[in-house]
């Protein structure tokens, strides 16, 4: 049941992290934390630093107070009689409008009839001079602004006043009311009611600059205070310069068209001819251009001017919306904006009226949001599902492709379609789904790695370990059909050794034993399958694929020969051992219950290696192998030895004894002994004992290296007087049965 859990979570625990980061990710998106918003604010900046809009000719002309202009006519504020000399001449000079990006909110401190009125409170004028008639300069100024086309300026607050600037002209409207999703203000900072009710048109120039960073992006068109629509300075310059009496604001359910489930909101706003699209609160996104020769003039300049100059001015001036306002950081106009830390307010008007004059529009369409959250949920279901599947490489590929995909996709929307889509949410969504999945399927594949490597390091060599574990898929409960070559070593006359020793002796010494044997089985790369008392059971080419199984058992098992003189000295015994190898294809893997299993390995292969072990005894050589490890591992000392029926199995099976490695396989007097062996083994087959017992004397009689014969030949020379004295059937095929396991 424990295992059954453990491979669901395995299954489902970096998918469910994964649906967890994707469903925060999610929330985010809906609730648009300050630190994100600016992140993808500030790429919409880079786009623009990149390719901001190009303007050929412009329509618009900053009248500038700048610092030259209060240095040559003093500081600011200026008598209005200089104001009214500059709408005199603009308006002369062919101005479509003149919009003031400044606000008159004091009276004139230099007119006459102040000036009279305070000499004569410090008793400096006579009690009966006449005041009246002295000139006041805002009603000469008022007196301008009322024949001309000009647009008084007012700043709109959110701080509670009394203030209601005049509405110039009214505004429409198609649709749902628009001011129930205007910004709304509750206070305004506007001109002396004289010069708010003399100019043709009246307009807001505040800014509502991005919470995060200050920056103006947007510009509202037009505004509520309280309950009243208000223009913007933007749009009354429009409306003005073109004649115009309103302005139409136009929801998005003005036209039948309002798509279902998505919000309220204005779409756009028209004043006169000109069409702007907006976002749902009545905001162009300002497209800046930067900036740009020919589109500030000084005031100095066009006051200072005679009548010559002005005549040369006149093309900069004539058919042009006119902004006046301040460049001096003194008149602390200066905002921050995606194109530079210090901009002008009145050139971000400019810019707006430029780019609303040109027809291009930054667009963010009502349906982005949405656009972009199935966008970041497509690329965080394909990671969450493919990455256990495909694993976290190529799914690095996948990722980087959606990163590409969401950052070109939304840099061509911006460059050849004007489109604000916002790539930072599919990005961050999808980079922190996968950093979440990979990261826990590599903690789930690491815990997996250390029960492989606690599973395995008692039985495999530690480069075996390292190799399984890199892919422990294999280590699950059930089998697969292989080949593998099986070794079984068993201790000969282990009851004895054992009745001379107590307890803490015998684990001495089978410790002393197993050990060293169960290192070199491993050093050629077995896998120790389990001690059975003395014995041991080992086996190759599972879990891992071991290349020439066959060869590596043999010269395992003849390493452990060798080894084992080492152990007799280390231990003090005569251990001698007994070895069976075969090869055959065998069910290999993890058996047992959900509750405990063993890697082990199963099948008749293995039943053959035991009962060959078995009859090294009968033999009287260390190691016996079977026809098929022979045959898989040719280069050694191989000699036939019986054709032998074992217990249990009715096909007979070739037995060989493994006498040594290529160097005696190739030894001159070894091959003269296989020789006579074989003829023996020929002869003794087809009943021809004579032939036989003078083979196998003279194999006996050879002297060549290797471990003893002596056992096979007795038993051959037994074997021989038996059938002497009570022969084989005529039809006797030469095979041996094993009368014992």
């Amino acid at each position: 049941m424990a295992t059954k859990l453990k491979t669901k979570l395995k299954t489902w625990l970096a998918p469910a992290a994964g649906a967890l980061v994707l469903l925060g990710a999610i929330y985010l998106h809906y609730a648009q934390p300050l630190l994100i918003e600016a992140v993808s604010l500030s790429v919409f900046d880079s786009y623009q630093r990149i390719k901001p809009r190009q303007q050929e000719d412009s329509a618009v002309l900053v009248v500038d107070i700048d610092e030259s202009s209060l240095k040559a006519r003093g500081q600011w504020p200026w008598p209005r009689t200089e104001i009214a000399e500059l709408v005199k001449r603009l308006t002369n000079l062919g101005a479509a409008a003149i919009a003031f990006d400044i606000v008159f909110s004091e009276p004139d401190r230099t007119s006459p009839n102040r000036l009279a009125s305070l000499l004569k409170s410090l008793d400096l004028l006579k009690e009966d001079a006449n005041l009246e008639s002295l000139p006041d300069n805002d009603k000469i100024l008022a007196e301008f602004l009322r024949q001309t086309p000009t647009i008084g300026g007012m700043i709109l607050t959110h701080e509670s006043n009394d203030r209601r600037p005049p509405l110039k002209r009214g505004t429409s409207h198609g649709g749902t009311d628009p001011a129930e999703y205007l910004p709304r203000f509750q206070g305004a900072v506007s001109n002396l009611d004289i010069l708010d009710e003399a100019p043709p048109g009246l307009g807001y120039f505040s800014f509502e600059p991005d919470r995060v960073d200050r920056v103006v992006r947007r510009l509202s068109l037009v505004s509520a205070l309280r309950e009243t629509i208000y223009p913007s300075l933007v749009a009354e310059s429009l409306r003005v310069a073109q004649g115009e009496d309103s302005i139409f604001i136009k929801s998005n359910d003005g036209s039948g068209e309002w798509a279902a489930g998505s919000q309220g909101g204005i779409v756009l706003v028209k004043v006169g001819q000109v069409v702007i699209p907006t976002n749902e609160n009545g905001e162009v996104w300002i497209y800046y251009s930067g900036d740009r020769p020919g589109r500030v003039m000084s005031v100095n300049k066009i006051l200072s001017a005679d009548e010559a100059e002005l005549q040369n001015l006149q093309n900069q001036v004539a058919g042009k919306i006119i902004l006046v306002g301040t460049s001096a950081p003194g008149l602390l106009d200066i905002r921050a904006t995606p194109l530079s830390s210090s901009t002008a307010g009145v050139e971000v008007h400019a810019e707006a009226i430029e780019q609303i004059l040109a027809g291009i529009y930054l667009t963010r369409p009502d349906w982005a949001t949405g656009a972009e959250r199935w966008a970041m949920v497509a690329a965080a279901l394909a990671l969450i599902f493919l990455m256990p599947k495909i694993g976290p490489f190529w799914c690095a590929v996948l990722g980087g492709f959606i990163v590409a995909w969401s950052a070109g996709g939304s840099w061509y929307a911006f460059s050849q379609h004007q489109y604000l889509f916002d790539p930072v949410y599919p990005i961050l969504g999808s980079t922190a789904v996968y950093l979440v999945v990979s990261g826990v399927l590599f903690l789930t594949a690491e815990r997996e790695r250390r029960s492989v490597r606690r599973a395995f390091s008692q039985y495999l060599a530690p480069e075996m370990v390292e190799r399984l574990a890199e892919d422990p898929d294999g280590l699950k409960l059930g089998g697969e059909d292989k080949e593998l070559t099986i070794l079984f070593s068993d201790v000969r006359g282990f009851t004895k050794i054992s009745e001379k020793l107590n307890s803490q002796e015998l684990t001495r010494l089978m410790n002393g034993f197993l050990t060293p044997m169960s290192d070199t089985l491993m050093d050629h790369g077995a896998t120790i399958d389990k001690y059975i008392g003395d014995a041991i059971m080992a086996f190759w080419n599972a879990p891992l694929d071991v290349k020439d199984h066959a060869a590596q058992a043999c010269a395992g098992a003849l390493s452990m020969l060798e080894r084992l003189e080492q152990v007799r000295t280390d231990t003090g015994h005569d251990i001698q051992v007994g070895i069976g190898i075969n090869t055959g294809i065998c069910s290999v893997g993890n058996f047992g219950s959900f509750q405990r299993f063993n890697y082990s390995a199963l099948g008749d292969a293995v039943n053959l290696a035991s009962r060959i072990e078995g009859l090294t005894k009968s033999y009287g050589v260390p190691i016996l192998v079977g026809e098929a490890t022979m045959r898989d591992a040719p280069g050694f000392a191989h000699l036939e030895v019986d054709l032998i029926r074992v217990v249990g199995k009715q096909e007979p099976e070739l037995v060989s004894a493994l006498l040594g490695r290529e160097e005696l396989a190739e030894d001159g007097a070894f091959k003269t002994m296989k020789e006579h062996h074989e003829r023996g083994l020929a002869a003794f087959r087809t009943q021809n004992w004579d032939e036989a017992e003078a083979a196998f004397s003279k194999a006996r009689g050879t002297a060549c290296n290797g471990p003893s014969r002596e056992g096979i030949y007795d038993l051959y020379a037994a074997r021989i007087a038996a059938f002497r004295a009570d022969p084989p059937p005529k039809d006797w095929d030469g095979v041996i049965d094993a009368t014992s396991k």
